[in-house]
């Protein structure tokens, strides 16, 4: 099995997205930290960087123009879930962080400073992950998982330093879109199994509703990369597949809520049918 590389992508271009500067204010810096001191993507410095981060930013500037709203997305979602996530452990300042799926992304690094941490991936992400990491956490933990074949329950309790008893927020910020129903109906139950107090933050694409250009480059973009997306589950059919499970939609945020401004002063455009659900 290979480095998922629509996980890679997502963490490239914000890692690009976060240094612009009409979107830089807005990120928190221990995001930045992260990005500039934790994690190594490759040289930052020197003439070569220098081309990089041009052809970088035309990219960019490409996909808006091609993809009007596939952008902001991007940091409505990591921005949402990122502070959704700080509001959790406020609330339960003993309470633990599961990211499932969680590829080369920031969250559970930040929040590992304090509270205990889990990332989730299959091997070869986990292995790439804590080889580019230059600055360990000692509350991180990482745990071999596969969303369509290994048991959420066994994985978690195979690692001695997770405690069910204490309160957990669980996080799959774009893997849903890859599990199909019977998955996400299981995963829910899981959870829920675990500790009937958990909670559940998830992003959502109901695809139905991106417009055509949106939907064909994600459904072609995704088989190009050798993944497979699975049948389209709108909002409605997720609350009803883990509702069955004992959880309902607390929260629900759609990416039109935030508001970005480009340099010009003008509003960033953004996506329909991308919403951050936070489950109890």
């Amino acid at each position: 099995m290979n480095i998922s590389k629509t996980a890679l992508a997502i963490s490239l271009k914000f890692n690009a997205l976060r240094k612009q500067q009409h979107i830089q204010h807005l990120i928190p810096n221990e995001i930045h930290q992260y990005y500039e001191s934790v994690i190594f993507w490759h040289s930052n410095s020197g003439f070569f960087s220098t081309i990089k981060n041009l052809f970088i930013n035309a990219l960019l500037r490409i996909d808006e123009m091609l993809l009007p709203g596939d952008l902001h997305h991007i940091i409505f979602r990591k921005l949402s879930v990122y502070t959704l996530t700080k509001a959790y452990l406020k609330r339960n300042p003993n309470g633990q962080i599961v990211v499932l799926g969680s590829g080369f992304d920031h969250l559970a690094w930040i929040f590992a400073n304090q509270n205990p941490c889990f990332e989730l991936d299959v091997l070869p992400v986990i292995r790439q992950k804590q080889a580019m990491i230059k600055q360990k956490r000692e509350r991180l933990y990482f745990i071999e998982w596969d969303a369509n074949n290994d048991r959420l329950i066994e994985s978690l309790n195979s690692c001695k330093h997770y405690n069910s008893q204490l309160p957990t927020l669980f996080i799959t910020e774009g893997l849903i879109d890859y599990l199909d129903r019977n998955v996400i109906r299981n995963l829910a139950a899981s959870i829920k199994t675990l500790n009937p107090k958990n909670e559940w933050l998830s992003t959502h694409f109901d695809r139905e509703q991106l417009a055509f250009n949106h939907r064909i480059s994600f459904e072609l973009g995704v088989r190009l990369a050798g993944e497979k997306l699975t049948k389209n589950v709108d909002t409605t059919e997720f609350a009803k597949l883990c509702s069955s499970e004992s959880f309902h939609i607390k929260h629900k945020i759609y990416s039109n809520d935030r508001v970005i401004f480009k340099t010009n002063g003008q509003p960033m455009s953004h996506m329909k049918g991308c919403s951050v659900l936070h489950l109890n």
